[in-house]
């Protein structure tokens, strides 16, 4: 993974190990830099925790996590946030710089869930990724979506709900990748993109 330092410096990669454990799949990174090198305090970790069976239903190349990453906001708090991991559908080995520098950018959500995954998907994709334990108050717009929480109260921890993930993914990715209109870093148009100047 990569990410931009807000403080400047270009961009940054995460690099670690990947663990297999019962049927989770752990990602750890670090970006730590060289000991003489100016701004080492902007030294990060990341760890994403993945659901290989995802409720059963075959994501094979769509899924969804828990991600943990240090230094997220000036205070340099730790947080915890819903992560999609999508299976790039090209081989990106051969591009894999210029694909982390056309696609490693910072934008404000929607823009970012309309341009890779389609406006009438976006309703969905906004769910997933909702960042709340579950029987938490939804938005207008997202609660249309969720089912009713029967539970006494909210829960204390974030929980992903993998099967309505694998649900829904498993019908939407083909539609998604079969759009040429849509240009993501997963799909094998977004090399027109790459070779723009």
């Amino acid at each position: 993974m990569s990410f931009i330092n807000q403080g400047g410096g270009g961009i940054f990669f995460f690099d670690g190990p990947v663990l297999l454990v019962g049927r989770s799949v752990i990602l750890f990174g670090t970006n730590i830099g060289r000991v003489n090198e100016p701004g080492r305090e902007y030294d990060r970790a990341r760890v994403i925790v993945i659901d290989h069976d995802n409720g059963g239903i075959d994501t094979r190349d769509c899924k969804i996590g828990l991600m943990t990453s240090t230094r997220p906001r000036r205070d340099h708090a730790p947080c915890t946030a819903s992560t999609m991991l999508v299976r790039a559908q090209w081989d990106a080995a051969s591009h894999f710089d210029e694909l982390v520098r056309t696609a490693t950018d910072i934008l404000p959500l929607n823009d970012l869930i309309n341009s890779d995954f389609d406006a009438k998907n976006s309703p969905f994709i906004k769910l997933f990724l909702e960042n709340r334990p579950h029987g938490s108050p939804l938005d207008p717009d997202m609660q249309q979506y969720a089912p009713p929480f029967l539970g006494r109260e909210p829960e204390r921890v974030l929980r992903l709900d993998t099967e309505r993930f694998a649900s829904n993914m498993h019908q939407s990715m083909p539609e998604i990748l079969a759009n040429d209109d849509i240009c993501a870093p997963f799909k094998g148009n977004w090399l027109t993109r790459m070779q723009r100047p």
